[in-house]
C-alpha cells in the first residue's frame, strides 16, 4: 500500500513538474545534437585531410623511387 502511494504521489509530481521539463529537455537534446553533429563532421574533415596528405606522401616516395631507378639506369648506361 505503501509503495503504490510512493508511487502516485511521483507520478503527480512528474505530471505537475513535465510543462516545465519537456522545454529543457528538448533545448538540451537539440543542442547535444547539434554538438554531435558538428563533432561528427570535424571528425570527417580530419580523416579525408590525414588520408589525402597520407596519399600525397605515398605518391612522393613513389616518384623519389622511380627517379631514383632511372637515374641508377642512366648512370649504368653513361659508364658501360
Amino acid at each position: 500500500m505503501r509503495i503504490n502511494l510512493e508511487r502516485a504521489v511521483i507520478g503527480g509530481a512528474m505530471l505537475l513538474a513535465a510543462p516545465v521539463l519537456l522545454p529543457i529537455v528538448k533545448t538540451t537534446v537539440s543542442v547535444a545534437g547539434n554538438m554531435g553533429a558538428r563533432t561528427a563532421a570535424a571528425a570527417w574533415t580530419g580523416l579525408c585531410t590525414t588520408a589525402r596528405i597520407a596519399k600525397e606522401e605515398v605518391e612522393d616516395i613513389v616518384a623519389e623511387a622511380q627517379f631514383d631507378r632511372l637515374k641508377k639506369r642512366v648512370d649504368r648506361e653513361i659508364y658501360e
